[in-house]
């Protein structure tokens, strides 16, 4: 995600740890779930200071070819 290595790394984070813990939990019952939603249009891009565009172009095309 060009721009936004923070972001990104805290995701991978996540979606790494959850896995662990899933892993960990196998066989007691418990699960561990990352929900991990889309891009969402809300006014938070215009409030950074990000056109529309630049979020697509900053994203994988397959985010959007849900709309």
């Amino acid at each position: 995600m060009p721009g936004q290595a923070a972001y990104g790394a805290g995701k991978a984070f996540v979606l790494s740890y959850t896995h662990s813990l899933a892993a960990e939990l196998r066989g007691s019952g418990v699960t561990a779930t990352a929900l991990c939603p889309g891009p969402v249009h809300t006014r938070f891009g215009a409030t950074a200071g990000f056109a529309r565009n630049e979020a697509e172009t900053a994203l994988p095309s397959f985010m959007w070819s849900a709309r």
